[in-house]
């Protein structure tokens, strides 16, 4: 297991000692040292995987057609930090971007649609087919194949079309403000990218890897979705839609909230409040069951809240962990980057101007060849 992919030993231990990990005594490993990408893709998605594939330590280049606008550039500042500083190549003759691919190690296509971008339809197919050491990584809406067909695509469609933006509320649809099937599909694209990459050092031949933001939407659906013909009781204890979260202000105003996922957790949140802790037991995950009303799964109170109102935020942490409770504060955007544990694993990093960002969430580490 590297970086969370699953790679054959005998394939990843040639790798590893002869081209892809370059170590110094300055970093960690890069994974894909010497691996030249050209980045095709559009949108959200094509820049999200053109970025990572670059932090891993890829040559990534953008390819474009002469004068061809970006209309995502103008909609989120880090759709424009993701591809801040990316060599860009404006191909201003035919044939031009197919000279580029005649070397290149990975191809980046698809992404997100848009009515000024344009149809890229079959582009994975044809770049296969004239080089076909290239491993092409196609980014569409919908699954390959779909019974509904190639329809365009873009991450709220595919939050639509999956189902992800009807597991919050029983009465109506709403969107996530994490790209989630954005990240997915991008996550899955990768996993099979470097696969296709490491076979490629055995076989010779590139391939067409294919991933689609509804695939990317649904692999987050899987713990709500999943059935099983005798289901044991902790697989059933979905948390409902309309759920009313346990999150509760205190008395500095700071705001907290904390998980019941443990044995008796409930019990032990009680017992520090000081309030009738009767109804916990050692073996309840959860103060109700999933049959419980959605207001009442958590067991949020006015009387808890009020209990919770008089403590001071701090306090109240420090006397909940002390219980194997896990408790945190709840934050405004982007001031997680400075908690000790984002600190401790170098989440947060630096580019060449000076721009903070959140880094790349793989470690490669090597150690002597067995």
């Amino acid at each position: 297991m590297v970086g969370g992919f699953i790679t054959t030993g005998v394939s990843y231990k040639r790798l590893v000692q002869e081209r892809w990990l370059r170590m110094d005594s300055q970093r960690s490993a890069s994974l894909l040292d010497g691996v030249d990408v050209v980045d095709m893709g559009a949108g959200f998605s094509g820049a999200l995987a053109a970025r990572l594939l670059a932090d891993l330590g890829a040559s990534v280049t953008r390819v474009r057609e002469s004068g061809e606008d970006d209309p995502f550039a103008a909609s989120s500042a880090a759709y424009r930090l993701w591809r801040a500083q990316q060599p860009t190549v404006e191909c201003r003759i035919a044939g031009e971007a197919d000279e580029r691919l005649a070397v290149a190690d990975v191809l980046i296509t698809g992404g997100d649609d848009h009515p000024a971008v344009p149809d890229r339809d079959g582009a994975a197919e044809a770049a296969a087919a004239r080089h076909p050491r290239l491993v092409v990584l196609s980014i569409s809406g919908t699954a390959a194949g779909s019974e509904r067909g190639a329809l365009p695509g873009n991450d709220l469609l595919a939050q639509a079309r999956s189902g992800l933006a009807s597991e919050q509320f029983s009465d109506r649809p709403i969107a996530f403000g994490l790209r989630l099937p954005t990240y997915g599909a991008v996550l899955h694209g990768l996993i099979g990218l470097i696969s296709a990459l490491i076979a490629r050092d055995s076989t010779g031949q590139g391939d067409i890897v294919r991933t689609s933001l509804v695939q990317g939407a649904a692999g987050w659906l899987t713990p709500v979705w999943v059935r099983a013909e005798a289901p044991h009781p902790a697989m059933t204890g979905i948390i409902p839609k309309d759920v009313v979260w346990p999150i509760y202000q205190c008395a500095d105003g700071a705001w907290i909230t904390y998980a019941q996922g443990t044995a008796g957790s409930t019990q032990r949140i009680h017992e520090v409040l000081g309030l009738d802790a009767s109804e916990g037991s050692a073996s309840q995950r959860f103060r109700h069951s999933a049959a419980t009303s959605p207001e009442r799964y958590f067991g949020v109170t006015p009387e808890l809240a009020q209990r919770i109102s008089t403590w001071n935020s701090s306090e109240l942490l420090d006397a909940l962990v002390s219980v194997d409770v896990a408790a945190e504060l709840v934050r405004a955007p982007g001031e997680c980057w400075d908690d000790p544990q984002v600190t401790a694993n170098g989440m947060i990093v630096k580019d060449s101007s000076g721009r903070e960002r959140a880094g790349l969430p793989i470690r490669v580490e090597t150690g002597e060849s067995q």
